[in-house]
C-alpha cells in the first residue's frame, strides 16, 4: 500500500515517466505473490513425497490462507481492493498446482529409482552417476531436463550394464517411489478435510469446489503412475535383446537364467502389490474410468500388461533359442542308445501286477521324480523383493495400506516375516503332483482323466518295457530326452509358474521341442522323405497296375502274345528279364530300382483299416514339420541314421551293421512313448500347480472358491492341454509304424521281394514241387543271424522292446512273402502250392527251436520270444487260397476283406487269378472299377472323420 501511495498518489512523482515501469511492477505485484505461493506449495509437496514426516496440517493451512489472501484483492491504478467472492479460477489454480506437482514427481521417480535402485551394485559408472544425481537433485521443474537425466540413466543401467540384472532393483524401488507419490496424495486430502473442519461452513464452497478437483485428481495421478512403470518395463525391453542368458561355462549351470527368471517374478508380483493399491487409492465410482489392470483378464488392453508380457517373452524367446539349438545339436549327435533317466526313484514297485490304473499312476510317480529333479530354480533362494508387508495381505483382505505408511512405513520397504514367506513362496520340486499323492486337486482337469484310455495305453506301454531281470530304473531314455529335452520342459515348466501371464507361450515351446523329437524319431527311423509320404498316405503306394497295365492284362497272358503281355508283366513284377535262374534262389536279382525303392514303405502304406489312426498321425507329423519348418532340415538328419552299404565281407557281417542300426531306430522309436508320458505328467503339473498358485496369488481366490468366472482364465491351458491329448493319442501309432518299418529295413524286405519276383519261372511251371524254394531257407538264415545280433548286447535291448521288435521282424517276413506273391503276374496252380509251401516253410523257419538249431551250438543265446504276429501265417494263406476261388467268391471275400490288405493285392488276385477264370475284359474292367471304388470310399469317409486337411493330404 506505501509503495502504490507513494508512485500512484504522491503528485509530483505520479508525473514522473521514469517511474512507468515501477508502477506497472506495481500493478503485478500481486501476480509474484500468487507465484511464490504456489511454488512454495509444489516445495511442500515436493518434501512430503521425499521425507512425508515432515507433513503439517499448519503449513498447509497457512499457504492456502496466503493464497486465498492474494486471490481476493486486486490492484488497478495503486488502488487495492477486496472482492465480494474469490474468482472462479481460484479452485481450479490450486488443485491444478497439487496435480501437475504430484504428476511430475510421478515421471522424477523413474529417474530416482534409476539413479538409486534397492540393492545398488559397485558400477564403472559412478562418476557419472554422482553428476546426475546432483542435476536430479536441482529444485528444478523443467520436463525436458528430466527426459534427458532420465535416457541417461537408463542407458547406464539397462544398456551398458544390461548384464547386472538391475531390473528388479530398479522396479522395486520404483514401486516404493510410486507408493510415496499416492501417499502424499492421501496427505493432502487428509490436509484439506482438516481445513474444512477448521473453517466451519465460511468458505465451504471454496473449499467443497478443491475437494473435488483433488479428489478427480485421484485417476490422472493412477494413471501416471501405470505409464511411468510401463515407460520403465519399456526402456527395459529395449536393451533386453543385448543380455545374456546362457554361458557356455561348465560351472554356469543355469545360474544366470534362473536369476533372470527370479527378477521377473519380482517384476510381476510388485506389479500385482502396487496394482492392488488402486482399490485403495481409487474411489469405487472412479475404477472403471481409471482402468486400473488387472493381471487376470487375458484379453486386457492395458499397456502396462502387455509390456510385461513382452519383456517376458523377450525371456522366453532367450530360452527358446538355447533349448532348440541345444536339442537339436543333441538330436544331430545322438548316440540312439537307451539309457535310464537320471535322478529317478526305484521303480522296483512297478514290478508288481497290479492293475492298469495303479501301475499308470506308479510310473507316473517314476517321471515325476525326474520331473522333480530338473524343476525349480537352480539359484540360491535368497529374500526376494517382493517379500514385503505386502505379501502378507490374505487374499481378499482390505486394508488400509496408504493410510497407515505414516506409522507403519513403505510396505514395499517392510519385509515379510520368514513364515509368511514359506507360505507365499511356490516351489515346484516340492508340490506333490502324483494323482494318489497330491493334497490339492487341479480346478482345471481337462480332457485327460486318469481313466482315459490313451494315456493308460502309454503308460501301459511303458510298463511293459521294464526289463525286470535287470536294474529297477528302466532304461527307457535317450540322451537328448535327459540332457535337453527333460531339463528344458522341466525348466519352462518353472516359468509357466513363476510367469503365469505367459503360460501360453512356454507351452508351446514346450511343444516345438517336442516337435522337434518327434518328427526327427520319425524321419530317422522310416529313413528318407520318400518313404514317409507313402506311410502317412500322402503318396499313394506306387500301382503295380496302371490302368494301361490292366487293360493289358485283361486277356490270359497265357494266351495273349508275348509282345501284347510285356508291358503288364514289366509293372507287375518290376522286371524286364524273365530269364531262367536257380531255383527260386533270387541271385544277382535285376529290376528297376525305381519300382523296387520304396517297397519297406508301400509294406508299411496305411489300410483301410488304419487310415483314421495314419490320418491322425499324418496330421500331427506335418503340423510339426510347418511348426519347424525354418528351424530343421531333416534331410540332413536322416542321414544320421540310415541302411549301411552292403560293403562288408560277409552277409553275416552286413547282418550285424543292419541290427545295429535296428537298435537305433528302436532306441529313437520307443523314446517317444517316454516323451508322450513326461508330457502328460507335465501338463498335470501345469493344470495343478500354475492354476493354484495362478488362482491364489493372482486372482486372490482359493482354488476351492473357484467357480465359472475364471474358465477365461483357465482357458491359457487349453493349448498344451490340447497338444498332450493328441500325443498321447498319436505316439503308440507312431511307435509302432516307425518299429515296423525299421525291422523291414533289418530284414531287407526289398531283396525279399525281389528273390520271389526273379523266381518267374517257378511260379509257371505245371508240375509239383517237393520242397519250398531256396530262397526261404536264406531267409530263415538271415532271421537266425538277425535273432543272435538282436540279443546280444552291445547295448542290450530292454527285455519288452527285444520282444516286440522280435514280432515286428516276424511279421514283416510274412508281409514281405505277401508282397512278392501279389507282385508274380503269372502263376500256375501248382506255382500257388508252391508259394504255400514257401510260407509254411518260412514260418516253421523263424520257430524259436529252429532258429536256435540253425545257430552254430557253442553259440550262447537265449530261444526267441514266442510271437503270434496279427498278419502272420494265416494272414497270407488265406490270400494265397483266394486266389482258387470262382470270381463271385473272390469279389465277396474282397468286400468283407478289403480293409486289411492293399489295394494293388486285391486287383493282384483279380487280374493274375483270371487266367484260370474265363473272364471277358469288359467284366474284368467292371470288377477293377468296383474294387477301386471300395478303398476311394473308405479314404473319403476316413477323411471326413478327421477333417477336410486329413482328405487333402489323402489326394
Amino acid at each position: 500500500k506505501l509503495l502504490n501511495q507513494t508512485v500512484y498518489e504522491d503528485e509530483d512523482l505520479s508525473r514522473l515517466e521514469c517511474l512507468d515501469d515501477l508502477r506497472l511492477r506495481a500493478n503485478q505485484v500481486l501476480d509474484v505473490f500468487r507465484n511464490e505461493i504456489e511454488t512454495t506449495l509444489c516445495s511442500y509437496i515436493d518434501k512430503i513425497c521425499y521425507n512425508w514426516s515432515i507433513c503439517s496440517d499448519a503449513e498447509y493451512k497457512r499457504l492456502f490462507q496466503a493464497m486465498f489472501a492474494v486471490h481476493n484483492v486486486q490492484l488497478f491504478n495503486g488502488q487495492l481492493e477486496i472482492l465480494d467472492e474469490s474468482p472462479l479460477h481460484t479452485s481450479a489454480t490450486w488443485s491444478k498446482c497439487i496435480l501437475d506437482t504430484l504428476l511430475f514427481q510421478a515421471d522424477k521417480c523413474f529417474a530416482r529409482a534409476l539413479l538409486d535402485p534397492t540393492d545398488s551394485l559397485d558400477s564403472d559408472f559412478d562418476q557419472e552417476l554422482i553428476t546426475l544425481g546432483q542435476e536430479l537433485k536441482q529444485d528444478s521443474r523443467d520436463a525436458v531436463k528430466l527426459i534427458s537425466l532420465t535416457h541417461n540413466l537408463v542407458t547406464i543401467r539397462f544398456d551398458f550394464e544390461v548384464n547386472c540384472s538391475y531390473l528388479p532393483m530398479v522396479y522395486h524401488r520404483l514401486c516404493a517411489l510410486l507408493t510415496e507419490v499416492l501417499h502424499a496424495h492421501c496427505i493432502l486430502s487428509q490436509h484439506h478435510k482438516a481445513l474444512m473442519v477448521a473453517n466451519g461452513e465460511t468458505d465451504s464452497n471454496d473449499l467443497k469446489q478443491i475437494e473435488d478437483a483433488i479428489r478427480s485428481s485421484k485417476v490422472d495421478i493412477w494413471r501416471r503412475c501405470e505409464q511411468v512403470l510401463t515407460k520403465c518395463l519399456d526402456q527395459y525391453h529395449h536393451f533386453a535383446a543385448k543380455k545374456t542368458l546362457f554361458s557356455r561355462d561348465s560351472n554356469d549351470d543355469g545360474m544366470t537364467w534362473a536369476e533372470d527368471l527370479e527378477g521377473l517374478h519380482d517384476v510381476l508380483r510388485l506389479t500385482q502389490q502396487f496394482l492392488s493399491l488402486g482399490h485403495e487409492f481409487l474411489d469405487t465410482d472412479q475404477m472403471e474410468s481409471a482402468q486400473v489392470t488387472s493381471l487376470k483378464d487375458f484379453n486386457s488392453k492395458s499397456e502396462l500388461r502387455k509390456m510385461l508380457c513382452e519383456v517376458f517373452r523377450r525371456h522366453l524367446r532367450s530360452i527358446h533359442i538355447e533349448s532348440m539349438t541345444l536339442l537339436g545339436a543333441s538330436l544331430f549327435n545322438e548316440s540312439w542308445r537307451l539309457v535310464s533317466l537320471r535322478d529317478c526313484r526305484s521303480m522296483a514297485d512297478l514290478t508288481a501286477r497290479d492293475d492298469g490304473q495303479h501301475r499308470r499312476q506308479r510310473m507316473q510317480g517314476y517321471l515325476l521324480s525326474a520331473v522333480r529333479a530338473y524343476s525349480g530354480s537352480p539359484a540360491e533362494m535368497k529374500a526376494r523383493y517382493w517379500q514385503n508387508a505386502l505379501c502378507t495381505q490374505s487374499n481378499g483382505e482390505s486394508r488400509d495400506v496408504l493410510g497407515t505408511i505414516k506409522t507403519s512405513g513403505n510396505p514395499f520397504l517392510l519385509k515379510a516375516s520368514a513364515s509368511t514367506i514359506e507360505t507365499s513362496y511356490i516351489n515346484v520340486s516340492r508340490v506333490s503332483l502324483d494323482n494318489n499323492e497330491s493334497s490339492r486337486k487341479p480346478i482345471h482337469q481337462g480332457s485327460l482323466s486318469p481313466d482315459n484310455e490313451n494315456p493308460s495305453k502309454v503308460y501301459s506301454s511303458l510298463c511293459e518295457l521294464i526289463d525286470n531281470e535287470h536294474a529297477a530304473v528302466p532304461v527307457i531314455a535317450t540322451e537328448s530326452v535327459n540332457s535337453v529335452l527333460l531339463k528344458w520342459s522341466c525348466r519352462l515348466l518353472t516359468v509357466m509358474v513363476k510367469l503365469p501371464l505367459v503360460i501360453d507361450d512356454a507351452a508351446k515351446i514346450i511343444q516345438d521341442l517336442c516337435d522337434l523329437y518327434f518328427i526327427t524319431a520319425f524321419r530317422l527311423c522310416v529313413g528318407n522323405e520318400k518313404n514317409e509320404k507313402v506311410i502317412l498316405g500322402i503318396d499313394p503306394v506306387y500301382p503295380i497296375i496302371s490302368q494301361e497295365g490292366l487293360d493289358q492284362g485283361l486277356r490270359s497272358p497265357r494266351t495273349s502274345s508275348k509282345k501284347e503281355a510285356s508291358g503288364f508283366m514289366a509293372r507287375l513284377s518290376g522286371s524286364s528279364s524273365t530269364g531262367q535262374r536257380r531255383r527260386g534262389s533270387g541271385r544277382d536279382p535285376k529290376f528297376p530300382a525305381v519300382l523296387l525303392r520304396n517297397v519297406e514303405a508301400e509294406v508299411c502304406a496305411p489300410l483301410p483299416s488304419t487310415i483314421a489312426d495314419v490320418s491322425m498321425l499324418r496330421d500331427f507329423i506335418i503340423s510339426g514339420q510347418v511348426n519347424l519348418e525354418n528351424v530343421v532340415k531333416l534331410d540332413k538328419l536322416e542321414q544320421r541314421l540310415k541302411d549301411p552299404p552292403h560293403q562288408s565281407a560277409t552277409e553275416a557281417e552286413y547282418i550285424v551293421e543292419l541290427v545295429h542300426t535296428l537298435k537305433k531306430r528302436q532306441a529313437c522309436a520307443w523314446s517317444c512313448l517316454l516323451v508322450a508320458a513326461i508330457l502328460d505328467v507335465m501338463r498335470g503339473n501345469i493344470e495343478t500347480v500354475v492354476t493354484v498358485s495362478f488362482l491364489d496369488e493372482m486372482l486372490g481366490v482359493t482354488g476351492s472358491q473357484a467357480t465359472a468366472e475364471h474358465e477365461e482364465t483357465l482357458s491359457v491351458f487349453d493349448s498344451i492341454t490340447s497338444y498332450s491329448k493328441v500325443v498321447v493319442d498319436v505316439v503308440p501309432h507312431l511307435v509302432n509304424i516307425c518299429s515296423r518299418i525299421a525291422c523291414l529295413h533289418v530284414i531287407q524286405g526289398r531283396r525279399v521281394v525281389n528273390e520271389i519276383i526273379s523266381a518267374s519261372s517257378v511260379w509257371e511251371e505245371s508240375g509239383l514241387n517237393e520242397q519250398a524254394n531256396d530262397y526261404v531257407d536264406d531267409l530263415c538264415d538271415r532271421f537266425a543271424r538277425i535273432w543272435f545280433s538282436l540279443s546280444s548286447p552291445p547295448p542290450a535291448m530292454p527285455r519288452g522292446i527285444l520282444e516286440v521288435t522280435w514280432e515286428h521282424i516276424c511279421e514283416g517276413g510274412f508281409l514281405s512273402l505277401l508282397e512278392g506273391f501279389s507282385r508274380v503276374p503269372y502263376c500256375s496252380t501248382e506255382g500257388r502250392s508252391l508259394m504255400s509251401m514257401d510260407l509254411a516253410a518260412f514260418a516253421d523257419g523263424i520257430d524259436a527251436a529252429s532258429i536256435i538249431h540253425r545257430l552254430d551250438s557253442d553259440k550262447l543265446v537265449s530261444a526267441p520270444p514266442l510271437v503270434a504276429p496279427r498278419r502272420g501265417r494265416r494272414y497270407i494263406d488265406m490270400y494265397i487260397k483266394v486266389f482258387y476261388y470262382p470270381e463271385e467268391d473272390v469279389m465277396k471275400w474282397i468286400a468283407s476283406n478289403y480293409t486289411n490288405y492293399q489295394l494293388n493285392h486285391m486287383l493282384a488276385l483279380l487280374i493274375c487269378g483270371s487266367s484260370d477264370r474265363d473272364n471277358n475284359s469288359t467284366s474284368i474292367k467292371k470288377l477293377a472299377a468296383s474294387i477301386q471304388a471300395l478303398y476311394k470310399m473308405d479314404i473319403a469317409c476316413s477323411g471326413e472323420e478327421s477333417g477336410e486337411g486329413s482328405v487333402q493330404h489323402t489326394e
